[in-house]
């Protein structure tokens, strides 16, 4: 009986360990983020963005959009969201790191990327547009599969992306201000 329970107890600490090990595998190490550099999401800065479209659409569909004015003040339509909020997101967004790609993509339904969860439209000065979808959650691990529109690479970023979009027009999803 002894035996018995010992082996039992061995190979409960031998899956414990295996699904630690499987979860700290897959986050970058800090002294890879100190010795290399981490590639993040869009890799631009913060304050080349002057406007934002954020279409959430599951379950519901809302939409957001937030035009930074002269005095880099964030305003919101159609809700009046703080800007500190909107400008909490966006840096939170933008500096989320790459954990892995996936390089030439078979399709986008296997990722959740043909019909996305958020799409979230960054306006730079310049005039230019860029487009980030957001996906499904990978199989294993906190991450999603994210899509900027112009690049055929798919990359798997920390699932909290999703939340720092959704989090913002939460209010117009359960009180249905559109």
């Amino acid at each position: 009986m002894r035996a018995k329970t010992t082996l039992i107890l061995l190979g409960v600490v031998i899956v414990l360990f295996a699904l630690v090990y499987a979860f700290e595998i897959r986050k970058p190490k800090d002294s890879q983020k100190g010795n290399k550099k981490v590639e993040v999401v869009l890799g631009i800065p913060e304050t080349e963005i002057n406007k934002i479209e954020i279409a959430y659409t599951t379950p519901k569909i809302a939409t957001l959009t937030a035009n930074k004015d002269d005095k880099g003040i964030w305003k919101s339509q159609p809700t009046n969201i703080k800007s500190d909020d909107i400008q909490k997101a966006i840096e939170s967004s933008l500096g989320k790191y790459v954990y892995d790609t996936v390089k030439d993509p078979v399709g986008l339904r296997e990722y959740g990327l043909d019909s996305p969860k958020v799409s979230v439209s960054f306006y730079f000065k310049d005039g230019t547009k860029k487009k980030v979808m957001i996906g499904k959650e990978v199989p294993i691990g906190n991450y999603v599969y994210v899509k900027e529109e112009s690049n055929p690479e798919i990359y798997m970023i920390p699932a909290s992306i999703l939340e720092d979009f959704t989090k913002l027009i939460s209010n117009i999803i359960v009180t249905g201000n559109e």
